[in-house]
């Protein structure tokens, strides 16, 4: 268990997230045992604890690290999507009420522009948007994986039985997002010509960080980014609570002394969240 934040008499109470192991695979006793796990954290921590993140980045930690973890991806996440339904919905019937807490689960996303003003690259990128923000965010909203990911992935994307999708959608009380910089995307329909794929190679999309005059090692500033994040969920998600858990500049070693780059980046995307509100 992580705990963040300080003591509750200077006006911050601690934002816990309960890790998992990362898994392929997952059998009925092993989601009983999270949800255990769960209650053990909700009973001893919850009179301490107002916002609880079952998951944090289910959509980051299941890609693994090389080409043939990645292909477990689809199934880790679905497995992530099941254990954080059943504890939160734990939470919501035995604790929400008396402890008056909240719970939700962590995404992380970049934003993501088209290249080119093609139509092809335009829709890659509502491809990776449904690979990465979507893969999460429409079990949670409507109960099902993204037509895209559907078609591009075929059988290798598990699926939601009539009473799990019930049980994942709207299991939430909030959305943390993670989110840092821009990537562009361009088409990329040869990845799907590649056997065997794995989520890589379903987006059928390319991605590259726009770096022109960015220093090696710090992120670009592009603050209108993080306004676009706010406003997609704003449009595709009915307009949940979000919470920022994760931002900043990423900036070379021995630079703290003379950070002009992240006060710019942190001025500038401070205000882009204001003018998303």
């Amino acid at each position: 268990m992580q705990a963040e934040g300080a003591a509750a008499e200077d006006g911050r109470t601690p934002c816990t997230w309960v890790p998992w192991l990362n898994q392929d695979s997952m059998a009925p006793w092993e989601m009983k045992d999270f949800t255990t796990y769960a209650d053990v954290c909700f009973r001893e921590f919850g009179d301490r604890v107002t916002y609880w993140t079952t998951i944090n980045e289910p959509n980051v930690f299941a890609l693994g690290f090389d080409d043939e973890t990645a292909s477990y991806a689809y199934t880790v996440v679905h497995n992530c999507l099941l254990a954080h339904a059943s504890a939160a919905r734990l939470y919501k019937r035995k604790y929400q009420v008396e402890q008056r807490g909240f719970i939700g689960l962590n995404i992380y996303s970049y934003w993501y522009v088209p290249l080119s003003n093609a139509t092809e690259d335009v829709l890659a990128t509502k491809r990776a948007f449904d690979f990465s923000v979507g893969w999460i965010m429409d079990p949670l909203t409507l109960g099902d994986y993204p037509e895209n990911m559907k078609k591009n992935a075929g059988s290798r994307l598990p699926s939601f039985t009539p009473y799990e999708s019930f049980q994942v959608m709207n299991s939430y009380d909030f959305i943390g997002l993670n989110h840092y910089c821009t990537m562009y995307v361009e088409d990329n329909p040869d990845s799907l010509k590649v056997h065997p794929r794995n989520i890589y190679k379903d987006m059928a999309a390319k991605l590259y960080y726009k770096e022109d005059g960015v220093p090696a090692g710090e992120y670009p500033i592009d603050p209108g980014s993080m306004q676009g994040m706010l406003e997609y969920f704003k449009q595709n998600y009915g307009n949940p609570p979000i919470y920022v858990h994760e931002n900043g500049q990423r900036t070379p070693s021995n630079t703290s002394l003379n950070d002009i780059s992240r006060v710019k980046y942190l001025h500038g995307y401070i205000g882009s969240l204001l003018e998303a509100m």
